[in-house]
């Protein structure tokens, strides 16, 4: 399911930021 794949990426952009 690439779905959840975008999920994961919305979580390491969030991350990034944090950063």
């Amino acid at each position: 399911c690439e779905v959840i794949i975008k999920r994961l990426i919305e979580e390491w952009k969030k991350n990034a930021q944090v950063t």
